[in-house]
């Protein structure tokens, strides 16, 4: 991300995973974090994160990513975390569910009471995809909580569902509410088609709870670029009077992952700017 003038340092891990034969015991990863609340004494960072034992709930499926469930640590300075229990904070659906395989957090915000809390996630149930691993088709999927995120009530639907027209599945939501897009709330998600990864834009009116597609947000560079083979996860944040996208890059032959930023106005579509 050169462009923006940002520069990456490299820490020390500050959540590890856990002793063997608990659910994260394989692996921890895509953390988001939520700051403490303004005005709530005490109240903690909170990281919610997920990740696996090495298995998904059916045995016989083998994962191909560290997806599985969805844990939470807490901390008081943000730079030293504690699990906030030692069981998951959220796990797939029962048997038959559209999530019933696997599930990761994609995005948590607080609710406009300041007490409840409302999480995006991505998961994927038992629904086969000829030449494809089990557990591909993936959803994003709502779910709400009323004690600080220890326990969730998911929604029984999806709330955005794979699209054909842009690839395999639908994963990795990024929510953005009207305080940082200027009007509608938008949801940045990305898809895989078999060749190339994109990201997607959708937006609600109604607080989340029904969801639009607006279609590309930011496709794959151009050819011989660093990122042609396209666009993976990202986060986005305010930066100068817009809104910037820090995304992960894939390089066409070598599949070399990288960093770079784009930026918007609104939070939909990408000006151009990549860097």
């Amino acid at each position: 991300v050169a462009s923006t003038g940002i520069v990456a340092t490299r820490t020390l891990p500050v959540l590890q995973p856990s002793a063997a034969g608990r659910w994260d015991s394989s692996n921890v990863a895509s953390p988001v974090v939520l700051l403490p609340r303004e005005g709530v004494a005490g109240d903690p960072w909170r990281m919610f994160y997920y990740g696996s034992d090495g298995t998904w709930s059916d045995a016989a499926a083998t994962p191909f990513l560290p997806t599985g469930k969805c844990g939470l640590a807490t901390s008081a300075d943000g730079l030293t975390w504690t699990r906030a229990t030692d069981e998951c904070v959220f796990a797939p659906g029962e048997r038959g569910a559209w999530d019933s395989l696997h599930v990761g957090v994609g995005d948590v915000h607080w609710n406009e009471d300041g007490r409840s809390l409302t999480m995006y996630y991505l998961a994927a149930g038992d629904e086969a995809v000829d030449g494809a691993p089990d557990g591909i088709r993936m959803r994003i999927g709502r779910a709400t909580s009323e004690d600080g995120g220890l326990s969730w009530a998911r929604e029984p639907e999806p709330v955005v569902s794979a699209d054909a027209a842009e690839g395999l599945f639908a994963s990795w939501p990024r929510v953005l509410p009207p305080a940082l897009t200027g009007g509608p709330w938008r949801m940045l998600y990305h898809s895989f088609d078999g060749r190339r990864w994109r990201a997607f834009s959708c937006r609600s009116d109604d607080g989340g709870a029904s969801w639009t597609r607006e279609g590309l947000a930011l496709g794959p560079g151009e050819g011989g670029a660093w990122d042609e083979q396209g666009v993976g996860t990202r986060c986005v944040v305010p930066w100068r009077d817009r809104l910037l996208m820090i995304y992960e890059g894939v390089e066409a032959g070598s599949g070399t992952h990288r960093l770079g930023g784009a930026a918007s106005a609104d939070g939909g579509h990408t000006e151009g700017g990549r860097g």
